[in-house]
């Protein structure tokens, strides 16, 4: 019996792994993206191999605002044996989403049949909203951090079995929340597990989760105390939580349409008809699980599971902010990794009374549906250009733009930046457009950009510095002057500034200004051959 119990698993363990190699071997291939990859991974010290001084660092500071030693000491050790290799680390993420999806396997083999179990361990496996955290190299976080959750949830779960103590699964945690602290309501489901499964005896399983709740709290501390950017006023991510969660339910159940950006582009409001609908929604399912949760006790389950999992995303709703302007994003496929769950969940207590036979169609079709996702990762120029087919993202046509301008198709790029500034204005897109606008001579067009640059974002050396020079090459020596003042009172030391200022000084006559400015210049950057002939010529 027990042998052939052993030959049902590993066939089971042999379908999830060919599951998840179909639809993610081949992106092992893939390289960097230019999104997070440069400084998360390419540019990042602290993760250029394994010594005293680099491990000491990934666990005294953050990167750059979050707390993830365990994540980096991953990379650390892919660096010291393959170097800065992006396809041993996606090899990496691929192998560590199939022990995930065993593990999901595992967990609701024991709450469901065999059969069924398996079906949510391939739905985990190959559903559409998981590649995003499988196929981007900046989110080996979340996967390392649920894979810990996992593998603690299923240690939980033998040891309430066995009668033994929890401190292998405490231990496994902790590591998880040295990988990201979005696993903090790991006690949270370990109570409501015990209430499905008719093991909850109130302040009792409580008190037994202490050695959970104590280090959660202390990560949850340590991650806010490394928040540095803008965060959004909490009337602000609360009312967006109304547009995620409705939205993150959909994703699930038809997965199409989805992009490395969803951004929020209308004003935030109670009377906005998504949130609305969202506070509707929300109602409706917190009443109805609750009224019906002795009848459909793995509903109630399996909402209030995704709720615990997807909460900690529903505060990060300021991103992609450059040079003092944020933006809002109410959603991230990656945020359903582990939320997904909950929806498993319900999925597995309905099939356990049905023929599971339509699960495999469904499993079919979103395995399809995440081979064609994971080539939207292939490179930036798709990951980009599918964000600009599926939302309205003026970052997508911002990036986008950059890389035409850098293939050297300007006009391309002027295009996707003019789209970009339809959607929303923004320094960085007048300054990358004044930029192609002044290689193509068209000096008057380029300083009005760089101006709006400017007015948007009035700390904005790089377009003071651009716009100086440009002035002073159409002649504008006071406008030059004032320009280039204000970019020297935002930074002193940017060489060129202080070369186009020693231009000025000499136009008018003021030798010993002059002089100064070609010194600096060269105490800058001694290589300069012209400040230092311009210097020469002043002596």
């Amino acid at each position: 019996m027990r042998l052939e119990k052993y030959r049902y698993w590993r066939w089971n363990y042999i379908l999830i792994i060919a599951a998840c190699l179909l639809v993610y071997l081949h992106t092992v291939r893939y390289g960097f993206l230019l999104f997070d990859d440069e400084l998360l991974i390419i540019d990042n010290p602290k993760i250029r191999g394994l010594n005293w001084a680099n491990i000491k660092a990934i666990f005294t500071t953050y990167d750059p605002e979050l707390y993830i030693p365990i994540t980096l000491f991953t990379h650390q050790i892919e660096h010291t044996l393959f170097g800065l290799n992006a396809h041993v680390i996606h090899l990496v993420n691929v192998l560590l989403h199939i022990v995930s999806s065993l593990l999901v396997f595992r967990i609701f083999s024991r709450f469901f049949h065999e059969k069924v179990a398996l079906v949510t361990g391939l739905l985990f496996a190959i559903h559409p909203l998981t590649v995003e955290t499988v196929v981007w190299a900046s989110a080996r976080k979340d996967l390392l951090s649920a894979l810990f959750f996992l593998w603690s949830f299923l240690a939980y779960l033998k040891a309430k079995e066995r009668g033994a103590t929890l401190w292998k699964s405490v231990i496994i945690f902790c590591f998880g929340l040295l990988s990201k602290v979005s696993i903090a309501p790991l006690p949270l489901v370990l109570l409501l597990t015990d209430w499905v499964t008719g093991r909850y005896e109130g302040w009792a399983s409580i008190r037994e989760k202490w050695a959970y709740f104590i280090p959660a709290i202390a990560f949850v501390i340590i991650a806010i105390a490394g928040k540095q950017t803008q965060a959004a006023h909490a009337s602000t991510a609360v009312l967006l939580s109304f547009v995620s969660i409705p939205f993150y339910i959909g994703k699930t159940i038809v997965p199409t349409g989805l992009s490395i950006f969803y951004p929020f582009m209308d004003t935030v409001s109670l009377l906005h008809p998504r949130i609305l609908f969202g506070i509707l929604f929300i109602l409706v399912v917190i009443l109805g699980t609750w009224w019906k949760r002795k009848k459909f006790p793995w509903l109630f389950y399996g909402w209030w599971v995704f709720l615990c999992l997807v909460a900690p995303s529903l505060t990060n709703v300021v991103k992609g902010g450059y040079a003092g302007t944020y933006d809002l994003y109410f959603a991230s496929d990656r945020y359903m990794y582990l939320s997904i769950l909950g929806v498993l969940a319900f999925v597995g207590s309905i099939l356990t009374h049905k023929n599971i036979k339509t699960a495999y169609i469904v499993i079919g079709i979103f395995g399809i549906l995440a081979f064609r996702q994971t080539h939207v990762w292939s490179s930036s120029d798709a990951l980009f250009k599918n964000a600009t087919n599926t939302s309205a993202s003026y970052i997508a046509y911002n990036n986008l733009a950059g890389l035409r301008a850098q293939q050297g198709e300007l006009q391309k790029a002027e295009e996707l930046y003019h789209k970009s500034l339809e959607i929303k204005e923004s320094p960085l897109a007048y300054f990358s457009l004044a930029q192609i606008v002044a290689s193509q001579g068209r000096s008057t067009d380029a300083i009005a950009l760089y101006q709006s640059a400017i007015q948007m974002s009035p700390k904005h050396v790089n377009a003071y510095t651009q716009l100086g020079g440009l002035l002073l090459m159409t002649g504008n020596v006071p406008a030059a002057k004032s320009a280039l003042s204000s970019a020297t009172n935002l930074d002193n030391n940017i060489p060129s500034v202080h070369y186009n200022l020693g231009l000025i000084y000499e136009h008018e006559k003021s030798f010993d200004l002059a002089r100064a400015s070609y010194e600096k210049v060269l105490a800058l950057d001694p290589s300069d051959t012209q400040a230092a002939k311009k210097l020469e010529g002043l002596r």
